[in-house]
């Protein structure tokens, strides 16, 4: 595990969660918390908001991108608007934590950073990343899994994080083994994709990291 966070991490401790009473049936509706803020050299980690929908939808409608997904690429705009309601459902209960990756300088979104399948029991949860192409082989990628792991391990306490990849995707699973992600098996035909060819399943690779195992960048 890393010691202390590096030169410019920022960790903004998460807002509480506001309560507030509805008229109209007098039951009472969690507002998301607000996402931490964490901040490194090149990008940040940031909430989404709703004028991040024009980039997601850039995002997820990539075949580039989604070449490396378990869900066909988007083809309507209003699906940024509901996969924004999911991020704030998944905040609101606890099921996932997800941030924007934006520019340093601009605070433009250039990718999503997601922690999912959380087991606050056991300390653990997966990762999972996507980076627009148009920000592809600088580093960023790198730089915002940093920022994210190290807010797992050093502020949540987490001891374990796990990730799955297309066995195809090198560059993905470098990044992950740079910071000592293990491999720990293949799971066959993990995934049934839904791209124009029926019936095609896909390979998942597992791999792990431990609290203790890991490499931080820096």
């Amino acid at each position: 595990m890393a010691d202390a966070p590096k030169a410019g991490f920022v960790q903004h401790g998460c807002a509480s969660v506001i309560i507030r009473l509805r008229q109209r049936n007098k039951g009472l509706r969690l507002k998301a918390p607000t996402p931490p803020l964490l901040q490194g050299q090149r990008v940040r980690l940031r909430g989404f908001a709703r004028n991040d929908r024009p980039f997601l939808f850039s995002l997820f409608s990539d075949p580039r991108v989604i070449r490396y997904w378990s869900h066909p690429a988007w083809t309507e705009t209003a699906q940024a608007q509901r996969y924004l309601n999911s991020i704030a459902r998944g905040w609101r209960d606890g099921s996932l934590q997800q941030w924007a990756i934006a520019d340093v300088q601009t605070d433009q979104a250039i990718g999503s950073l997601t922690f999912y399948d959380i087991v606050p029991a056991h300390a653990r949860a997966a990762v999972g990343y996507a980076l627009h192409p148009d920000h592809w082989g600088r580093g960023l990628a790198s730089e915002a899994v940093d920022l994210a792991l190290r807010h797992a391990f050093d502020t949540l306490g987490w001891m374990r994080i796990e990730a799955d990849t297309d066995p195809d995707n090198a560059a993905s699973i470098r990044l992950l083994e740079r910071f000592g992600f293990r491999r720990e098996g293949i799971a066959r035909e993990r995934y049934r994709l839904d791209m124009g060819e029926l019936g095609q399943t896909q390979d998942s690779l597992l791999l792990g990291l431990l609290k203790h195992e890991f490499m931080p960048l820096g």
